[in-house]
């Protein structure tokens, strides 16, 4: 109900079932290479964390991808790229 009414959001472990309950992926469509990041790795259910020890790079690299502070290396790019596909 607090997800519903915006008062909190959902744990990212839980986002694949809901969108799995839903049928669908009730979030905006990402718009920037960062949102679609955040969108690939949240639909999954992977926390920054373990998503930036996969790709080997620093969780705060990985943060500043996803705010669009920052661009990803291009030794970390083909990763991303990978990544992101398979979402």
């Amino acid at each position: 109900m607090n997800w519903e009414k915006s008062k909190t959001e959902p744990e990212v472990r839980y986002i694949p079932a809901i969108i799995r309950f839903l049928g669908h992926d009730p979030f905006p469509a990402p718009q920037t290479l960062g949102e679609r990041i955040v969108r690939t790795r949240e639909g999954q259910g992977i926390s920054r964390k373990r998503l930036a020890a996969k790709l080997g790079v620093d969780e705060g690299a990985l943060a500043g991808w996803e705010k669009g502070l920052r661009e990803p290396q291009a030794k970390y790019r083909a990763k991303l790229r990978t990544f992101l596909q398979r979402g």
